[in-house]
């Protein structure tokens, strides 16, 4: 692999001001600007560019891997039920690790596409048809990977949440509210961060300390029937709130710990192709990823608070479930001031319930530490009468 910063931009094809990384042995070459290194924004106040972030470490690295390697792999984005967009900053990760991204509706493809290596399911507000979760179980059982993502919505939708109590998660009824991990700053506990089982795969590059993010977030428990020793899905979860965390709806409340995200995979008895018996040994079957809440990627949190660790995570889900794959995306580092998300939550928030004209959160009326800022999203569900 060589990095040229080519006198003749024409023999790379290539513009000025840009450099150019190459293998020999591969054949393969990737052309970078300047301007993808070390992008500026206005800034309003003087009327003038400012170096906004700087890429040279996720730029350089992907190109390093394209040129080298050999790998492809294409996601698809699910369509038809009113699926969320990705942000930006995940698409941009997902290129940036030389991941292919479409679209499909599975019901007009007639089923999910042969060539999917990964299917992501990003917030769908209306219910899934039997037959798309007949062909998602089909594409599971025969060793396909699936993200999803559950809108910030706490509507029933019995179809989903079939699939994914077959999946081995029961989805508990509400949002998620949790006393004891929460973001003051935003005015209710509904505003949380996970506790990080930093052994699971998805937390790889996280630690104790790492700090995530979710807004009207569904929660879930697992199933009876996955946690039996001859079950044929092994739920692994890698985030869940406190042992203080209710389950809120207009009607009541239900405290308990409950799941933020899991992880459910399938073993499948491998054949002799021989002799079509099967053998004792058993290969890797499909992989669901389940996150509680979109909010996960909210494309204005993560942009003003990069020390998250919700896009290493979400990458982490992207890519740990290919052997030949790694979390190389490296996200852009931002050159402005940035702010800690996190402080203690206190002991117990005033009990009462906001009145409907109040606000999900109110502007503090001094500086905080941390970047105050509310997300846009829907409001979450009334206060915990606690």
């Amino acid at each position: 692999m060589i990095l040229h910063k080519p006198n003749q931009p024409s023999a790379y094809d290539a513009d000025e001001d840009s450099l150019v990384v190459t293998c020999a042995a591969t054949g393969k070459e990737r052309v970078i600007s300047f301007s993808e290194l070390i992008t500026y924004t206005v800034d309003m106040n003087s009327f003038s560019y400012v170096e906004d972030t700087f890429d040279a470490d996720g730029q350089l690295t992907s190109a390093i891997d394209y040129v080298t390697g050999d790998t492809q792999k294409l996601l698809y984005t699910l369509t038809g039920h009113g699926e969320a967009d990705l942000p930006s900053a995940i698409t941009d990760a997902i290129e940036k690790a030389n991941l292919s991204l479409s679209s499909v509706s599975v019901l007009t493809n007639g089923g999910v596409p042969e060539d999917c290596d990964l299917l992501i399911v990003n917030g769908p507000t209306s219910d899934l048809s039997a037959d798309e979760v007949t062909m998602f179980q089909n594409y599971l059982s025969s060793g396909g990977q699936m993200i999803l993502l559950l809108a910030q919505s706490d509507a029933s939708l019995p179809n989903r949440e079939g699939f994914l109590y077959d999946c081995g998660l029961e989805v508990a009824q509400g949002y998620i509210a949790d006393l004891s991990q929460y973001f003051p700053q935003f005015g209710s506990p509904f505003y949380l961060y996970a506790t990080l089982s930093t052994a699971a795969d998805l937390c790889d590059g996280c630690d104790a300390n790492s700090v995530t993010y979710l807004a009207n977030s569904r929660g879930f428990t697992q199933t009876a029937e996955s946690q039996s020793e001859d079950a044929a899905v092994t739920v692994t979860p890698f985030m869940t709130t406190s042992d203080n965390a209710y389950a809120v709806t207009e009607d009541g409340q239900v405290q308990g710990s409950y799941l933020l995200g899991a992880v459910c995979t399938w073993t499948s008895n491998e054949s002799d192709e021989t002799t079509d018996e099967t053998t004792d040994e058993t290969a890797a079957g499909g992989r669901l990823t389940v996150f509680g809440s979109t909010s996960f990627l909210d494309g204005e949190i993560l942009a003003s608070n990069p020390s998250l660790a919700n896009e290493t995570i979400f990458m982490n889900g992207v890519t740990c479930g290919f052997d030949d794959l790694s979390n190389l995306s490296i996200p852009a580092k931002s050159l402005s001031v940035t702010y800690n998300m996190r402080s203690p939550s206190p002991t117990a928030p005033e009990t009462r319930r906001p009145s409907s004209s109040a606000t999900a959160w109110t502007a503090p009326t001094t500086t905080p530490r941390w970047r105050a800022k509310p997300p846009s999203t829907p409001s979450p569900p009334p206060w915990p009468m606690i």
